[in-house]
Order: C-alpha cells, then structure tokens, then sequence
C-alpha cells in the first residue's frame, strides 16, 4: 500500500535521505494551484494521478495554461493528482529479489518511446515497443549506487518478493543524482518486460527466475505474522 501511493511513499523515502523528485499534491477540486505549481515546481512538469501504474493519464505540462485540462485528466482516474519536477536524464529500473536478505539485478536503460518524454502502456507491453537496455550503459561505480539505492527503497518501504525501483539518472556538475520515481510492488511479468533480460544476466532462465519468486512468496507467507 505504501509504494502504490507515491506522495505518501515519497514522503518515507525523503525521511530516510533517498533523492525524490521534487513533488506537490493537488486534490480534486483544488485546480487553481497553477500559481503554486509554477512557484514550487515551474515548468515543463509532470502531472500524474497518485494511486495508478503502467504510465496512467501522465501528461507532460509545459506552460501554466496547460495545467487545469492536465488535472482533468488525472482526476477521471484518481481524486489526488502528483505535480512534479520534469527530471532530465537517463532512466533505469533495477528489480530487487529476497526477503529478509535482498539483492539487487542487474541494472536496465530505458529510454523513452514514440518521442513523448515518457514510456507509454503500450512502449512498455507491446512486443517491440521500447528499447530496453541491460546492463545500463553506466559505469560500474553508478551501477552499484543506483543497485544500493533500490534495496534501500525495499529496506525502509518493507518490499518483498521481487519489486523492481524505476529512477532516474540526472547528471549534474558535483556528481549524477539518482532519483527515485516509484517503487513497482509486484511488476508485470511478460515476454517484453525487462525483469527476464536482468534474470539472464544474472545468470537465470526464464523458468528458474519464476520457481525462485514462486519461492520467496511461499516462503514469506510461511513466516509472516501479520501483513506482509
């Protein structure tokens, strides 16, 4: 419940000095926040409802005037919409594999599809919609902070099982941020996501990497006490 909301997650991840984007929240019927939005957060940004997945309603907002039709948008799906900074740079998502003990995949490029500035539903499920890169085409030292950081995320968010973190690598000039957009809890799984290309690289078929979740979700309900 924690990762699906990602203004109260983000929230959790800040407290714990994990870089997010810098993010407001914008309630149904509070559409005249553009003044707030351009103060805190300026343009292009981010609109996007709070509670949804697979790239739901986003809209890329790049003047003031734009903003309330965005807002409309978000608030068919859900009653809080996320406004955030309009992050330039390199995205990845590495997917985290344990329980007690997690270890981070190997790492995958992103890069965006059909020149909308996001991945869409369709880039991201339809067979050949996105180019999806693994290993990240990043140095060793930046794999492992971008690996280190998506077990943190699972370490203070109480993932389990294999959830896969989606960031953000923006270079700046004292040293490339790695921002955190939102943790996956329990990510798609068909031929043309990325969690089999970062199984094979670390070594798994197809079917072993399946037995190994299967696994871990037995396991977890075995010794859980409570929720999950």
């Amino acid at each position: 419940a924690l990762g699906m909301n990602k203004f109260v997650q983000r929230e959790m991840l800040r407290a714990a000095d994990i870089d997010v984007p810098q993010s407001i929240l914008i309630r149904a019927g509070e559409e005249g926040s553009a003044d707030l939005v351009a103060t805190e957060i300026g343009f292009p940004c981010v609109v996007k409802p709070t509670r949804e997945g697979c790239s739901t309603a986003i809209v890329i907002v790049k003047a003031k005037q734009e903003l309330i039709s965005a807002l409309e948008k978000v608030f068919v799906w859900d009653a809080d919409a996320l406004v955030e900074e309009h992050l330039q740079g390199m995205e990845v998502t590495v997917s985290v594999l344990g329980n007690e003990t997690k270890e981070a995949l190997p790492v995958t490029e992103t890069p965006w599809g059909k020149n909308l500035g996001y991945l869409t539903l369709e880039d991201k499920f339809l067979p050949g919609g996105a180019e999806m890169i693994t290993p990240a085409r990043v140095s060793p030292e930046l794999t492992k902070r971008v690996q280190d950081t998506a077990v943190k995320v699972c370490e203070v968010l109480q993932l389990v099982g294999y959830p896969r973190i989606d960031m953000f690598i923006v270079p700046k000039a004292e040293g490339e941020r790695i921002v955190v957009l939102e943790p996956n809890t329990l990510p798609g799984i068909t031929p043309s996501t990325m969690v089999f290309h970062q199984a094979a690289e670390a070594g798994m078929t197809p079917s072993q990497f399946i037995d190994h979740i299967i696994a871990l979700g037995l396991d977890a309900h075995k010794r859980k006490k409570g929720p999950l």
